[in-house]
């Protein structure tokens, strides 16, 4: 078996390997629905769009059994200060080599490329009902363990049922959203920094409320990761990001409006992420709304506070 890793996109022939590949898993969609992701064939774009990426792909014969990713990314901590971290996604490992090496092999190759920069810090965010999560496979061969360190709910809006709805949230520049969100104070930790517009095929739009305490923006990831229900059955979605609140009943309105902004451009879904401590309330002012609440952990190494509120965006998982 080679490892192989990949700073920048991979040669023609490797992408059409690695789309072929990524093709054959699917994911539960609700009902008896499934669906399958694509990254496309130049594959490593979803992750330069959060930071300096990797990807690692193990293959035997030209046959690839594996693919781990990660990108070196910035994290603001509770403290407020800014360190440099490792963010890592998109595990995958052929049927055919579940239970061997490959998995072992691959983190512990992506350990020895990413641990020095990213200060031994890493984190990955794993919707619950996962077969398998990070500390049954981590915390052997040279492979730090991770643990439990965060807890989040993921948002999916029905768009159509939010249409006309009137609002007095507004329309801002991108250079105003990083000034109000700078100014939001926010307990636990907080990805910054990254360009969505490697990801996004719209062209991101800014929002915040009257006050100024509760901002984010619309995008989607159309350029660098796209969900299948069938070749020719797109799901089609956008992500609210760099989404904050100073409370979850004003974060909330936002999300309504997005999701109302959303229905107009005809787009059916909306994504967000809050942390669970925020959930609670979301629930109460959305509860007759066509939202769905999905739970999902963040698990990390290399962190000492113990489930503390993340701030991430759905566009990055």
């Amino acid at each position: 078996m080679n490892l192989r890793i990949f700073h920048t996109p991979p040669r023609a022939e490797i992408g059409a390997a690695l789309e072929e590949f990524e093709a054959q898993f699917r994911y539960p969609l609700g009902g008896e629905q499934s669906f399958s992701i694509s990254h496309g064939r130049d594959y490593i774009t979803f992750f330069a769009a959060i930071g300096a990426p990797t990807l690692v792909v193990a293959e035997h014969r030209g046959r690839i059994l594996g693919t781990l990713s990660a990108a070196l990314r910035a994290l603001r901590f509770p403290d407020g200060e800014k360190r440099t971290v490792a963010y890592l996604g998109d595990l995958k490992i052929a049927p055919s080599a579940r239970g061997g090496v490959v998995l072992a092999r691959m983190m512990e190759t992506l350990h020895g490329e990413l641990a020095v920069p990213a200060n031994g810090m890493a984190y990955g965010v794993v919707m619950d009902g996962t077969g398998r999560v990070p500390p049954s496979y981590t915390g052997r061969i040279g492979v730090p363990a991770f643990s439990k360190t965060g807890r989040l709910c993921i948002l999916k809006a029905t768009t159509s049922g939010f249409a006309n709805r009137a609002s007095t949230m507004s329309e801002i520049t991108a250079d105003e959203w990083l000034r109000m969100s700078d100014r939001i104070v926010l307990d636990g930790f907080l990805p910054i920094g990254g360009n969505p517009l490697l990801r996004s095929e719209m062209t991101p739009q800014f929002l915040a409320n009257e006050s100024g305490s509760t901002v984010g923006r619309i995008e989607d990831t159309q350029r660098a990761k796209r969900l299948f229900i069938s070749p020719d059955h797109e799901i089609r979605a956008a992500h609210l990001t760099g989404f904050t609140f100073t409370s979850a009943a004003e974060g909330a309105e936002l999300f309504k409006h997005a999701a109302a902004l959303c229905a107009q451009r005809g787009i059916p879904t909306l994504f967000a992420a809050v942390p669970q401590s925020a959930a609670h309330m979301f629930r109460a002012v959305l509860e007759n709304e066509i939202v769905q609440f999905v739970p999902a952990t963040v698990f990390g190494c290399g962190f000492n506070e113990d489930e503390a509120d993340w701030w991430v965006d759905t566009a990055e998982i």
